[in-house]
């Protein structure tokens, strides 16, 4: 789990290489932008895919070999003790469906000490 002042690592593994990805962290899995989560994306192209997450912070760049990864420091807050957050993966992948696009299932951290 992901600790005060340390390091977090996201990987999400299995997509299309050499295509454009972004990892997602929310701080709720509840609501986003006025809409309820988790919310289907069929209305946006991609069938069988939801979003978990809401679109806090995020990072996007070309996959390695299938592969997106980043890494950050979760501040060493006391007031963050406890919290938790929602991650999520979002990667190009032509063919899949209309929207030429995937997610990944979601993930939920609690920062611990």
């Amino acid at each position: 789990p992901p600790r005060l002042g340390e390091s977090i690592t996201l990987s999400c593994s299995s997509l299309v290489p050499g295509q454009y990805g972004w990892l997602v962290v929310g701080f709720s899995n509840t609501t986003w932008n006025g809409n309820t989560l988790p919310m289907d994306l069929a209305g946006l192209g991609m069938p069988g895919c939801m979003a978990y997450s809401s679109i806090d912070l995020f990072v996007g760049g070309i996959n390695a070999g299938g592969v997106l990864s980043t890494s950050f420091v979760w501040p060493a807050l006391v007031s963050t003790l406890g919290s938790t957050i929602y991650t999520q993966g979002l990667s190009l992948d032509p063919g899949a469906n209309s929207s030429g696009a995937v997610t990944s299932n979601g993930l939920a951290l609690t920062i611990g000490n």
